[in-house]
């Protein structure tokens, strides 16, 4: 017998199994209980975000849909990850993972979700709604590239479960950011923490905690940094190389952290922008404008209007006023209409909106795309 179902706890350990064997042989050895904790509970509300294909009562193939409150300029919304699709091998070609995405699409409107996202094989998931699109800075800074650079140290302390004090403390650095992942309570924030294998350190400044940083095994590169303010964003980073012993460091920035971005690219040894992840966009507006307010704080741009038509979906208004912009749906006539895959990357990013589409707007060129982002420790 075949049937598509929403697993439960006692499907837990099958569960698990058929990730870490699809994906192990998909690439390397995986371990789904070490590298993402916060998604591996055995019980009904975590394993009930999985749908899974049965046949005869076994898992065949399965795919999670997590719900992650994200923050963006003070207000809250719901992104989701669609992802851990797996389908043994043996029942490959059946069409099991399309109808598994479907009934993910499904969920996406029960949760309310006003994006989600992924990774995986572009055109796989462009047929439903999803696209590359937000940015992120990679960096490397080596040794020789901080050699002539004096700065005060700063203390890396491991961070254990059981220091829920500190995890309190870093958690409170990190709401701070315009654009967060709301992590839950002091367990959920270090179960993501140690997502992927990372060890997470506390930084302190003498004796202030000024942010943390969750290094890979070899300490060569940063899952993730979360300082309390640019300078310290960089001395964490030259710190960490010469204290720890690494000859280098790679670590991503967010496109909304400016000042820090401005400070490491003048001494990093390579550098690009790259897009985090694959996007469905749900609620265009809201985002889009929440998106406008981060932008407002970096940037002044020209007042004018620019109307953006997206086709089967919203027609967004673009307006700035005093050098500060909004947008809004509008019923006006549209100066540009993309379908919805086009308007990701026009509006979102990576790359410029006049490489997407012909567009002589000086307030398009000036605003977008605008500072959507992902960090990878949140990418369960």
């Amino acid at each position: 017998m075949e049937e598509v179902v929403r697993l439960t706890g006692a499907d837990y350990e099958q569960a698990i199994d058929s990730l870490d064997l699809v994906f192990s042989q998909r690439d390397r050895p995986h371990r789904f209980e070490t590298a993402l904790p916060r998604m591996c509970v055995p019980d009904d509300e975590h394993m009930g975000r999985h749908f899974a294909v049965k046949v005869d009562g076994r898992i065949v193939s399965m795919l999670g849909v997590y719900p992650l409150p994200v923050v963006i300029a003070g207000e809250r919304f719901l992104f989701s990850t669609t992802g851990n699709v797996a389908t043994k091998y043996r029942y490959e070609g059946r069409g099991y993972a399309h109808r598994l995405l479907n009934r993910a699409m499904e969920e996406l409107g029960r949760i309310g979700a006003d994006a989600s996202r992924l990774g995986g094989f572009r055109q796989r998931y462009n047929r439903f709604g999803f696209e590359i699109a937000g940015s992120v800075y990679r960096m490397n800074v080596g040794k020789a590239n901080i050699k002539q650079i004096e700065t005060d140290p700063l203390r890396f302390v491991p961070i254990e479960k059981e220091d829920k004090e500190t995890l309190a403390a870093a958690q409170r650095i990190q709401t701070r950011a315009p654009f967060y992942c709301d992590r839950g309570d002091a367990d959920g924030f270090y179960r993501t923490l140690i997502a992927w294998q990372a060890r997470p350190f506390a930084v302190y400044d003498a004796d202030t905690l000024v942010g943390c940083l969750c290094a890979s095994a070899d300490g060569c590169r940063a899952e993730e940094i979360i300082a309390r303010d640019a300078e310290i964003m960089e001395r964490t980073v030259i710190c960490w190389i010469r204290q720890m012993g690494v000859p280098s460091l790679t670590f991503s920035l967010p496109p909304w952290n400016l000042e820090a971005v401005r400070r490491l690219s003048r001494i990093c040894q390579s550098l690009s922008i790259d897009s985090p992840s694959q996007f469905k966009i749900i609620n265009w507006a809201g985002i889009a404008n929440a998106l406008c307010r981060v932008q407002n704080e970096r940037k002044e741009v020209p007042d004018g209007e620019f109307v953006l038509g997206i086709q089967n979906g919203p027609t967004l208004r673009f307006l700035a006023e005093g050098g500060k912009a909004r947008c809004e749906e509008t019923g006006a006539k549209s100066d540009l209409t993309l379908n919805a895959l086009e308007a990701t990357r026009f509006v979102f990013g990576p790359q410029a909106p006049c490489t997407v589409a012909p567009v002589s707007s000086a307030l398009v060129s000036a605003l977008l795309p605008l500072p959507l982002t992902w960090c990878g420790q949140d990418r369960v």
